[in-house]
């Protein structure tokens, strides 16, 4: 039986990555998916992820990551990856590509639980890897929310402080790990 899978979703500057540096903290067990779009940002400039090419690359390399998790013995987590990258796809281009083929060539498996960050209440930081436009955050935020929809995923909401996101994380997790026994 292949290990649990989970995905940490939301806009950015929504708390995703404190939350997974929390669970990794909390949970040694964990294997972190890489992120490949803030490699791809630290290299280029946030306007390489724009671009189609890019864009593919991002797709490919997370289905690899979550193929190769699929086959590991310990749990992964993946911070924004395939969720956040077919949103940002949808705000990048219109229409977006259509990724159903390649999913289903990858053989791409559902996630265990999907955590959604809220991002309400989070302060908008500009750090050079994100787009300082609140208003492109609320649309990312819509668009991950109609990916999840598309997906048929009922992400578990995780609203309030880090402690209390974190608190609710490791409870679901801990029940994935008890229902795995």
């Amino acid at each position: 039986m292949a290990a649990f899978k989970l995905a940490v979703v939301g806009t950015y500057s929504s708390g995703k990555t404190t939350l997974v540096e929390g669970l990794l903290k909390h949970d040694s067990d964990l294997r972190l998916l890489p992120e490949h779009a803030r490699r791809a940002i630290t290299v280029c400039g946030i306007d390489a992820i724009k671009s189609i090419e890019t864009r593919d690359y991002l797709i490919v390399a997370n289905l690899l990551d979550e193929a190769e998790a699929d086959k590991q013995s310990e749990p992964a987590i993946s911070d924004s990856g395939l969720i956040n990258n077919l949103a940002h796809e949808a705000l990048f281009f219109n229409p977006p590509p259509d990724r159903t083929r390649l999913l289903t060539s990858y053989q791409h498996r559902m996630y265990d639980a999907v955590f959604l960050c809220d991002h309400t209440g989070v302060d908008l930081v500009d750090d050079g890897q994100r787009m300082p436009d609140n208003d492109l955050r609320l649309r990312l935020h819509d668009l991950v929310l109609d990916v999840l929809v598309r997906m048929n995923i009922a992400p578990l909401l995780l609203t309030g402080n880090p402690q209390v996101r974190l608190r609710a994380a490791l409870k679901t997790v801990d029940e994935l790990r008890k229902a795995r026994i």
